[in-house]
Order: structure tokens, then sequence, then C-alpha cells
């Protein structure tokens, strides 16, 4: 081997290790879109079809969060006004202390394969956790903030929205960390306020 074909090969190994640090990619991130064109539809498969995030104004929603090999649901109110409000307690992941957010619609495009503009759909969610450390009132706590960027879109009556959850780092940039779905659940929770008075 000579020293010109050692140096190639030796960039290219560091090369790979240097992207995602040698990291292979966890399952769902493996996972890849089949565009729609290429599946025939048949009578038994849900139709999907885009709508604009306004379509998620005053709604419930039920979050749910996947990342590594983790993943959580949590209830979520979008308010017209660009706020989130986050459920501390109806959640199966970590219980915050405190939880809120905001989202926006912004326009342009569907966020499909060769369009560079934003996805319509963007939220920040931002959660206080204890750390049990300290005493009384000054027990330590720390904040964890996720973006979920995503495309809206109508499952028969109910609105649905997914796409990437990103973490904002201080050395690294913007990264991508998951991914994430909702589903409209405010007839159901209309529903099950109605039984209860």
């Amino acid at each position: 081997m000579t020293n010109s074909s050692f140096i190639s090969l030796l960039s290219v190994v560091l090369l790979s290790v240097a992207d995602g640090f040698g990291v292979q990619p966890t399952f769902l991130q493996q996972i890849t879109t089949i565009p729609s064109n290429t599946i025939p539809p048949t009578k038994t498969s849900l139709s999907a079809t885009t709508a604009t995030a306004t379509a998620a104004n005053n709604k419930y929603f039920q979050l749910e969060e996947m990342e590594d090999n983790e993943s959580c649901t949590t209830e979520i109110y979008l308010a017209d006004d660009g706020s989130v409000r986050v459920s501390t307690t109806e959640t199966d992941g970590p219980l915050p202390k405190a939880a809120s957010g905001t989202w926006v619609e912004t326009e342009g495009g569907d966020g499909g394969d060769g369009d560079d503009s934003p996805l319509p759909f963007s939220m920040l969610i931002a959660r206080t956790f204890g750390t049990g450390i300290g005493m009384g009132e000054d027990k330590g706590s720390f904040t964890v903030e996720r973006t979920f960027r995503g495309s809206v879109s109508l499952v028969g009556d109910s609105v649905s929205i997914s796409g990437s959850m990103h973490i904002l780092d201080d050395v690294k940039g913007d990264i991508d960390v998951g991914y994430f779905s909702m589903i409209d659940t405010t007839d159901a929770k209309d529903l099950s306020d109605d039984k209860k008075e």
C-alpha cells in the first residue's frame, strides 16, 4: 500500500467516524419514507390530507416523543395565542415541576424532498425538573428544551402533526434527536369531561 492510498483510506475512516461519532443510527432513524405515488391506495387505507396548522388552534393533542430507545406521551393544548399548555400530570414520562411552550405556523413549504423552505409547524417546549438536591425551596432544578418541527395533516376529521425533535447545542448547533407525532384528542377529551359532570 502506498502512502497516498493509505492516507486516502485513513481519511475515509476518519470522516466516517466523525460523521455521527461512529454511532449507528437507531431503528427509527433507519426508516425511509416511501413516496406516496408508489403505493396504490386501497379501500382500507387511511386518507391523509395536508392541512394548515391553524386547524390545530384551541385543540388538545396527545404528543408522543420518540428519542433514542425511549418514548413518552404527554397531553398538550395548542392555544390560538401561540402558547402551549403542557400537562405536568397527564404523561407517562418523568413528571416535571413546570412546563410551558410556544408554537407557530410558518408560511412556506411542506418540508418535502427538494423543498428548502421550513416545515409549516414549529413548537418549543421547556420542562423544568427538580434534582432533589438542596434544602427547602432552594432545591436544584434544570430545564430541558426541545424544538419540534413537522407537517400538519388531516386523518379523517382529526388533525395530525408529525416530524422531528431538535435540541440547540452550544457547540454543535441544531441537533436532530428524535421524532414526534401528535394526534388531536379534543373530541375524546370533551367526551370524558362530559362524563365527569
